[in-house]
């Protein structure tokens, strides 16, 4: 399996981030690798997302926010940005 289909992050926000990824990948065909900080991915995947960037990108924020910050994040607004970037890359999932 893909590196990000190995996750299972226990946190509803980073859930919805690695959601996305995997959204990400399939329409993309670049995967999360264990090396890429969540940055680093958004970089390698940007210019290939289209008008789901800023959603992606956005999203992206949230989790290294919570991941590296421990900043409380609104889980609703992370999994209605994951949707919005799923329904942008046409239902990829």
């Amino acid at each position: 399996p893909a590196y990000s289909e190995r996750l299972r992050p226990g946190d509803s926000a980073l859930l919805e981030y690695v959601l996305a990824v995997r959204a990400v990948e399939k329409a993309t065909g670049v995967f999360l690798r264990p090396s890429h900080t969540i940055s680093e991915y958004l970089e390698a995947v940007g210019g290939k997302l289209g008008p789901a960037l800023p959603h992606f990108a956005h999203l992206s924020r949230l989790a290294e926010l919570r991941l590296y910050a421990a900043a409380e994040v609104d889980p609703s607004l992370a999994k209605a940005l994951r949707e919005r970037v799923e329904e942008l890359l046409g239902g990829a999932r």
